[in-house]
């Protein structure tokens, strides 16, 4: 009898790693607002979400240089000894910076070449026209004014914990962890860098990135230095979370601009900062973290 769940997070090892964390994804995308609106049909969804995923592997880790991080599992039986059977629970797909400012992005023909290969528009023609409309939007709209920035950041594309074990004590990221891995590869990308990233070099970039996205004033409070984590969320409760985590939101922008009455907005769109001075701004953070049942972006 299973007593005690163990989970750990390192950085994915092949493709088994990527098949069983692309499950956990679609899994944890059924009922995600971003998702829910693009993909409407219900019985497309779990195939369009399986294929749609895979065309961004494709691009972002076979071909790229982005990283996948994953959560696992083994369970302990009452005797103290741990199942040998392990398994992927939920992860994170992070876009390593550019030193130009902003993150790595691939040519739209890549994504274009991955979307045909994987059949999105046979699969459902709405879903892959609402997908292709979405992204023109964020786009413009958000990754623009960030690449432009002249800072650079990671982007946390995707995240999330396979529905299944939640609220079973083995649900949560293990932020500390994640971050230890992210802390080591971010040190490298400082020292990849073109030129230094100075406190004020980064300062004076985010509040420029705040006023374009939000028309508002930056965090008083940020700590700002090397190359930060940035992410949108499409959902409230997560936002609520990233927050308590150590994230910093830069602007809540609603999900299409068409529609004239705020309540009427399928979702909105909130873009997140993560920025630590040191590894030991990392270990801070992670003392504050809390049980989450599902993490996504």
């Amino acid at each position: 009898m299973v007593s005690k769940w163990k989970t750990r997070v390192e950085v994915a090892s092949g493709e088994k790693d990527w098949i069983q964390t692309r499950g956990c994804f679609v899994r944890a995308f059924q009922n995600y607002p971003l998702y829910t609106h693009l993909i409407p049909n219900e019985d497309k969804r779990f195939e369009f979400l399986t294929q749609y995923l895979e065309a961004i592997y494709d691009v972002l880790i076979r071909n790229g240089d982005s990283v996948l991080v994953c959560v696992k599992l083994n369970m302990q039986s009452q005797n103290g000894y741990f199942i040998p059977t392990e398994r992927v629970i939920g992860g994170v797909m992070f876009v390593p910076p550019s030193v130009d400012g902003g993150w790595e992005c691939q040519h739209d023909k890549a994504f274009w070449d991955a979307y045909a290969k994987y059949r999105l528009e046979e699969i459902d023609r709405e879903a892959f026209n609402r997908i292709l409309k979405y992204e023109e939007w964020e786009y413009k709209t958000i990754s623009q004014h960030v690449c432009e920035s002249g800072v650079p950041m990671w982007n946390g594309v995707l995240c999330g914990i396979d529905p299944a074990y939640s609220g079973k004590g083995c649900g949560s990221l293990n932020y500390e962890s994640c971050l230890k891995i992210l802390s080591r590869s971010i040190k490298q990308s400082t020292k990849n860098s073109k030129k230094p990233i100075t406190k004020k070099v980064f300062a004076d970039a985010y509040r420029k990135l705040v006023r374009k996205l939000s028309r508002k004033s930056s965090p008083k409070n940020l700590r700002l230095r090397n190359a930060p984590v940035f992410a949108l969320s499409h959902s409230r409760r997560a936002v609520h979370f990233h927050k308590k985590n150590g994230f910093h939101a830069v602007a809540e922008i609603p999900f299409p601009p068409s529609v004239e009455h705020r309540e009427d907005y399928p979702f909105y769109v909130t873009a997140l900062v993560l920025s630590m001075e040191s590894e030991k701004d990392y270990v801070g953070i992670v003392d504050r973290v809390t049980p989450s049942s599902c993490f996504i972006w």
